[in-house]
């Protein structure tokens, strides 16, 4: 029974979209997602041992309460804003005090496996009998395209992980088959950021194996062959986002288009009316630096609430913050700071960072066995894109809750003591026997 709640858990987690789609609200999705891991608890029927980082998940869902209520909230608010990271560490709870057995984790992996492909599948269905809209991400979302750009990251530093340990062209191909359901929302930042995934996870690989080569040339070859392809297909699809005219390339000159495309990130914009406005990710950033140092430490302290998001004045756009002058470009970190705070900023940070430590914690004191080495690995890279996301893209990794929910369910595998003996062997031990 509690392996099947995972997995009702993993299959809801990843039909959001398409229950609200065909008109199942919203909360039906937040109450289950909430439900089915305590559930869990309640059936494991034991003393409940805590999870790492219980204490900043409570203070960030305190802060935002008091943040809440200063700025004259209902309590409702508040819980709504900080439920997906109380939903990703429910489910790091629920599998911290759960024993699987190897054929029920390996059945919980493949559903995990056989919903991000359904996300391709449903790319593809879109791709050919509806054309390609930014609102929709394969089953996921139906309401906006961030995850289009998110999810491809978070899926490929899955199967690129497999790539770089087992060296097999399938996980390659699988982790950039995830490029299908950014290309069918129009996403342009796929192209810059899986390579850098690409990179980091190079680096690492070859930082924590020793004796493993950071330019290896079976890996190596592949790798920058597909940045290449990569960079080069974005310049020369002539409908790399044709949602608007200042990104639809196909008007451009392919050396225009080259210009306009390496470009993108650093443009500015002004409004109708004159005034200036900040539409890009790094313009935005610095703003909210600018603004939020320079006002009331209150505002520092608990930032404006919603409020300060909810009052949109000008017809610039999709405009949002208009008290700050915000068009676009809201990242992870400024959309919690501009609301309830840079505090609730750095205790969300810091639990990532936590298990983050955690995880590397027990690599050094546990050598794990075939294929867990690799979801340590895969785990571990999980919290870079992460810091990518938030710091650089957009609110997608925690919001939603689909990769968190992943992140932190293979996090509990790997870090709860149950599964010690079964997916590890001690270091020490190892290195005495291979010494013999």
């Amino acid at each position: 029974m509690k392996k099947n709640l995972i997995i009702f858990f993993i299959i809801i987690l990843f039909s959001q979209g398409l229950l609200d789609a065909i008109g199942i609200p919203q909360v039906f999705s937040d109450a289950t997602l909430i439900l089915l891991p305590v559930l869990v608890l309640l059936v494991n029927k034991q003393k409940l041992r805590i999870a790492p980082g219980w204490r900043l998940v409570l203070l960030y869902v305190l802060w935002s309460v008091f943040a809440g209520i200063y700025h004259g909230e209902t309590i409702t608010r508040p819980l709504l804003f900080s439920r997906y990271l109380v939903i990703g560490y429910l489910i790091l709870l629920a599998v911290y005090n759960t024993y699987f057995s190897e054929k029920q984790i390996r059945q919980i992996n493949r559903t995990v496996f056989i919903m991000f492909f359904v996300q391709i599948a449903a790319a593809l269905i879109e791709l050919f009998f509806i054309g390609r809209t930014e609102a929709m991400v394969g089953t996921m979302m139906s309401g906006g395209g961030g995850p289009a750009t998110t999810f491809p990251m978070f899926a490929f530093a899955l199967f690129f992980s497999f790539f770089l340990f087992t060296q097999k062209v399938k996980h390659l191909l699988a982790g950039l088959a995830f490029i299908i359901v950014g290309y069918a929302s129009g996403k342009l930042g796929i192209y810059f950021l899986i390579p850098l995934i690409a990179i980091i996870a190079l680096f690492l690989h070859s930082k924590q194996y020793s004796g493993v080569p950071f330019f290896n040339k079976r890996v190596i070859k592949p790798v920058l062959g597909i940045m290449g392809l990569l960079l080069l297909a974005a310049i020369l699809l002539p409908t790399a986002d044709d949602r608007t005219e200042r990104l639809d390339l196909s008007k451009l000159s392919y050396k225009d288009r080259i210009e306009s495309f390496f470009n993108y990130a650093y443009e500015g914009r002004k409004s109708n009316i004159g005034a200036e406005y900040t539409g890009t990710r790094i313009g935005t950033s610095i703003r909210v630096i600018d603004e939020t140092f320079s006002r009331s430490p209150v505002v520092f302290a608990f930032g404006q609430g919603y409020k300060a998001y909810d009052d949109l004045g000008h017809s610039y756009g999709e405009g949002t913050y208009e008290e700050y002058g915000i068009v676009y470009g809201i990242t992870g970190w400024t959309h919690d700071a501009l609301i309830y705070g840079w505090p609730l900023m750095i205790l969300h940070v810091g639990f990532f960072l936590l298990i983050y430590r955690k995880l590397k914690k027990s690599r050094k004191h546990f050598k794990y066995k075939h294929p867990w080495d690799i979801y340590l690995f895969a785990t571990i890279l999980m919290f870079f894109v992460f810091i990518i996301n938030y710091f650089l893209y957009n609110t997608n990794y925690t919001i939603g809750g689909w990769m968190i929910c992943i992140h932190m369910y293979f996090a509990g595998i790997l870090l709860a003591p149950q599964y010690k003996i079964k997916l590890t062997a001690d270091k020490l031990e190892s290195e005495s026997i291979n010494n013999k």
